[in-house]
């Protein structure tokens, strides 16, 4: 065998070694094609199947609610049925609920099998009535107002609550919380505050109408303390008599009296 005829050999050998790789190239990237698109569809019938989807608003578990019903809470929450799953935004959805007034915390979880979304809610606790230009409804110790329409009509959300808050707006929230900490701390018996004047806080107490003058953080406890000290005041003059208490000034606490009629200055005659 001459050496021409062994490189022809070789060349040809070479050769069909290059075709057989390329078209086993040809033949992996024919598979891999396959593959990704056999996977691309199945995972889009995987998302967009209906076991994926929530259909109405039945399917939400609300859970943690006590005063306020499921559908109430299911209501507020922004969302356009049938919805997949996967498309919610979890964060935006808990904050949008946690701002709805009687919420004071909600946690919304998602989960694959079956497929649904748990709402885990705190409610606020009213603390006392507040009628506003607003409307009727309550207050938490925050200072949060809160509708009452938010509550079914058969609600006995207000039932035990004894203290009502009168002339109550936005601004006074955050004293609000600060007045509310000492209530507590007083010995007479506080019906109501009346907040319509702001140079003028009024206490509706046992003793009548107490007068603090402007709210401030710093006096009002000492006023507390002032009002405790008249705690038997009814025993040394009758509540009719009393027009007020003037606790503006704590330095010089005043009783203003109702002066007596002629006819109480009059001596009652003595029975035979």
């Amino acid at each position: 065998m001459t050496d021409s005829s062994l490189s022809r050999t070789e060349i040809n050998n070479k050769r069909q070694e290059k075709r057989n790789q390329r078209n086993g190239r040809l033949l992996l990237l024919f598979w891999r094609f396959l593959f990704l698109s056999s996977l691309a569809v199945g995972v889009s019938y995987f998302v967009s199947s209906p076991a994926w989807m929530l259909r109405n608003s039945e399917e939400i578990e609300v859970e943690g609610n006590q005063k306020l019903s499921k559908e109430e809470v299911r209501s507020w929450l922004p969302i356009k049925y049938p919805q997949k799953i996967w498309a919610l935004p979890i964060g935006q959805l808990s904050k949008h609920l946690q701002d709805e007034p009687p919420l004071e915390m909600a946690k919304i979880t998602r989960e694959i099998l079956p497929a649904r979304l748990t709402v885990n809610v705190k409610e606020r606790q009213p603390v006392a009535i507040a009628n506003t230009s607003k409307g009727q409804g309550f207050l938490d110790d925050k200072g949060i107002w809160i509708n009452r329409n938010f509550y079914p009509k058969d609600s006995n959300i207000g039932q035990g609550l004894t203290l009502n808050v009168v002339g109550f707006n936005d601004n006074h929230r955050s004293d609000w919380s600060k007045l509310y900490k000492q209530l507590p701390n007083s010995l007479v018996k506080i019906h109501s505050i009346d907040w319509s004047s702001p140079s003028n806080l009024i206490l509706n107490t046992e003793l009548g109408s107490v007068h603090c003058g402007t709210y401030n953080e710093k006096d009002f406890p000492q006023k507390i303390l002032l009002l405790n000290k008249m705690k038997n005041l009814a025993s040394r003059l009758p509540v009719e008599r009393i027009s007020y208490i003037d606790l503006s000034n704590p330095q010089k606490p005043t009783v203003q009296v109702i002066p007596e009629t002629k006819e109480q200055d009059k001596p009652q005659e003595k029975k035979q």
